[in-house]
């Protein structure tokens, strides 16, 4: 007399489940054709002289057959959980979706977890699952686990023996000793844990050139209209009028009193015995016509002190000391600051010689904040002392030369091409599709290194300091609007989204990372507020990419709560 045992396979479709059976049941594998579901008849097999009347069940793994699978179940004495070992998801099926569906709806059979295709650990061994990792989550399940390959023959007479030993055993056990043994209670269902929203991106205040730019005029001077003559004539430093008068009240009243203004003559039309370190003052004109303010420096005064004491009032600093003759050139400073009132170069002397220099840096942004506002209190769109005249919106707008060719990248390249033909007078300068209020912001921010953008449009002035090539003023406008809107958004405008998409366009466009990186990620946390909306239509299909791949909560996390969802409902409708 013979045991009667029936063993079903089930796991997705194309793990092996068909191939195992065949093999099995024919001794050799279904090729060059592979049916979908095998048909086989009883089979006669022999276990520890136990004759068994063996029945091989296939089922599909297709979603079509998830209804109609469990009809498999009450009939069979054991369940081999099939995946394959090239292919983790399946593996992530068995654990997610067949082991929960057995304990809805016969807890209490017995399984086996079954890998197919061990083959590949030879052909392909790293897209196979880890069998140490495999093996401890099957002993954690309760299950035994085996590794079989339908191609090669291998593991299939141990699988299938220990299943039919399995069922020997099980129906020995009296019916308690059966829920016992293979009765599990339903995992209380835990949804999917939520990703923590990431931070918004940190924004980097750009470092001031200021004071670079200015150091470069001096050493590569330029549209220089004052002219230092030290150690009796034999040396000469060239300089720049709008600078010394911002940087020095005593420069500012030699250069511009009304006394020396358009003088034009030798060194003796004018002797000034005023100014302590100054000999003479006199004017002359240069042949394009500019006027040159020639001081002859008194001769006790070194080349090498001036030119240092000419560093700080351009800078706000003095620069590298030697160390060879440190005590004496500050000792030289320091007279010289005396003489010129300059009160700070005797700080930043002291903070040298005690070694704390580092008081210095706070000192030199100070002196460049103050040279700032008095350039723009003396020069900024005057009708005197400046020499280029600008049209916008119908009003005339005056700037130094000097100013925009230090500080604005295009305004240099612009002024470097009129130069070339000198005998050809520059007209006035058309600026149309130009907001006359951003312009004078960009001019006061060349002028002083601050612009006024709170007066002003934030995205205009953004898109005007791109233009002309002014990173730092780029950098400035592209904190300014990311802290304006993220108060909007706190605000919960109704304009927010309309606001934050107009922003990131304008800031691909102008290359504004700050901004981008910012943008990117309000609209990607925020991704359920902007997808429906019209706004969202206006980016490119590679900006909606970038949001969609980075989006929150993750495309990912969304599917495993939907898969969560079904579960629980499938949970529901078993015990009902």
């Amino acid at each position: 007399m013979s045991d009667v045992v029936q063993i079903l396979v089930v796991g997705d479709g194309g793990v092996g489940k068909t191939s195992l059976l065949v093999t099995y049941g024919t001794g050799s594998f279904p090729h060059p054709y592979i049916p979908s579901v095998a048909d086989l008849e009883s089979i006669i097999k022999t276990v520890e002289g136990h004759y068994i009347n063996l029945t091989l069940m296939d089922t599909g793994g297709g979603e079509d057959y998830d209804r109609l699978r469990p009809l498999s179940y009450y009939g069979s004495d054991i369940v081999l959980l099939c995946f394959d070992i090239g292919n983790e998801s399946t593996l992530l099926s068995v654990k997610e979706k067949y082991i929960p569906d057995l304990d809805n709806h016969t807890p209490t059979i017995p399984r086996i977890l079954v890998g197919c295709k061990s083959d590949l650990r030879i052909t392909e061994p790293n897209s196979c699952v880890d069998k140490d990792k495999t093996e401890r989550s099957a002993n954690a399940l309760g299950l035994h686990y085996f590794e079989t390959s339908s191609v090669k023959g291998h593991g299939l007479q141990t699988c299938f023996d220990k299943a039919m030993r399995i069922c020997l055993d099980y129906s020995r056990l009296p019916q308690k000793g059966k829920q016992k043994l293979y009765h599990r209670t339903p995992k209380k269902m835990i949804p999917p844990v939520k990703p923590i929203k990431e931070k918004p991106p940190t924004f980097v205040w750009e470092k001031s050139t200021f004071a670079e730019d200015w150091l470069q005029m001096l050493n590569n001077p330029k549209y220089s209209d004052v002219m230092f003559l030290v150690d009796g004539g034999r040396h000469q430093c060239e300089g720049h009028s709008i600078v010394l008068s911002s940087a020095s009240e005593l420069f500012c009243g030699i250069i511009r009193n009304q006394k020396y203004s358009g003088l034009v003559g030798t060194s003796e039309d004018t002797i000034s015995d005023k100014v302590e370190g100054i000999d003479t003052i006199f004017c002359t004109k240069h042949n394009d016509g500019r006027n040159i303010i020639t001081i002859e420096i008194n001769h006790t005064f070194e080349a090498i002190t001036f030119k240092q004491l000419l560093t700080f009032l351009y800078t706000g600093d003095l620069g590298t000391i030697q160390e060879t003759n440190k005590t004496e050139q500050l000792t030289e400073l320091r007279r010289a600051a005396d003489t010129f009132k300059l009160p700070y170069l005797h700080d930043i002397c002291f903070n040298i010689e005690n070694g704390e220099e580092f008081l210095n840096e706070s000192i030199a942004e100070y002196l460049n904040w103050e040279t700032g506002k008095k350039m723009k209190e003396l020069y900024f769109n005057q009708t005197t002392d400046c020499d280029i005249k600008f049209e916008v919106e119908g009003e005339h707008i005056t700037a130094s030369t000097v100013v925009l060719y230090c500080r604005c990248p295009v305004f240099a390249d612009m002024l470097s091409m009129e130069s070339e033909n000198e005998n050809v007078e520059s007209p006035e300068i058309q600026l149309p599709d130009t907001h006359l209020c951003s312009f004078l912001a960009l001019l006061e921010f060349l002028y002083t290194d601050h612009a006024p953008i709170c007066d002003v449009n934030g995205i205009g002035l953004l898109l005007i300091a791109d233009k002309y090539g002014i990173s730092k003023l780029v950098n400035y406008c592209e904190i300014y609007i990311i802290n304006m809107l993220d108060k909007l958004t706190k605000s919960s405008s109704d304009y927010a989204a309309q606001d934050i998409i107009d922003a990131l366009l304008t800031a691909q466009a102008c290359n504004a990372e700050q901004l981008t990186r910012w943008c990117f990620h309000h609209i990607s946390t925020n991704y359920d507020k902007f997808q429906n909306t019209e706004q969202f239509s206006q980016l490119s299909d590679q900006t909606k990419k970038h949001i969609e791949t980075n989006r929150w909560p993750p495309l990912s996390y969304l599917q495993d709560f939907e898969r969560f969802k079904r579960r629980r409902q499938q949970r529901i409708c078993s015990v009902l």
